[in-house]
């Protein structure tokens, strides 16, 4: 829900707002929530957002992504990194070597790895131009206990890869 509430209030402060997610439509997934819903919600707070269907374990497919945010809009001015993938089977009362080992793969590919991605990207748009910024959406489990280690390292990287960029983004 982060995600989803940035970019609403985003959309209704006037900014124009590009959102992805897997689930185009409500019931295509068994959680709540789809690209059809928050379009639907943005316009009701009076805003601009245009869902894009995306899963960010796939680089081409987020390479478009941002391919047709440069050709509608000229540019990217705002990057906020959000995207996290905790697995459905995922038990948090299992210690962790209970839990499946490709549990580590899923929150860091669609998590730390989709940050790095979208941030590769996003300085290639913003760069040039000399303005921008990338925000990552990182969580308290970076430091402290997170309801499995694979979490907290996820966003530990996080929070490092975000000093860095910022670094080297200055």
């Amino acid at each position: 829900g982060v995600g989803r509430g940035v970019a609403l209030e985003l959309a209704s402060q006037g900014a124009a707002v590009y959102v992805t997610g897997r689930t185009r439509h409500e019931g295509e997934s068994r959680h709540p929530g789809s690209l059809d819903s928050v379009e639907a919600e943005a316009r009701r707070l009076g805003g601009e957002l245009t869902g894009l269907v995306c899963d960010h374990r796939d680089d081409a497919q987020v390479e478009a992504a941002f391919a047709r945010v440069a050709r509608e809009r000229g540019g990217l001015d705002l990057l906020v990194n959000n995207a996290f993938l905790i697995p459905d089977d995922l038990d948090p009362k299992l210690a962790f070597w209970e839990s499946k080992l490709d549990c580590w793969d899923d929150m860091h590919q669609v998590g730390l790895r989709s940050a790095y991605v979208g941030s590769w990207l996003a300085a290639k748009l913003m760069v040039p131009l000399e303005r921008g910024l990338v925000v990552n959406i990182s969580s308290q489990g970076a430091r402290y206990f997170s309801v499995h280690p694979a979490y907290g390292a996820a966003k530990a990287g996080l929070d490092r890869m975000t000093r860095d960029t910022a670094y080297q983004l200055e």
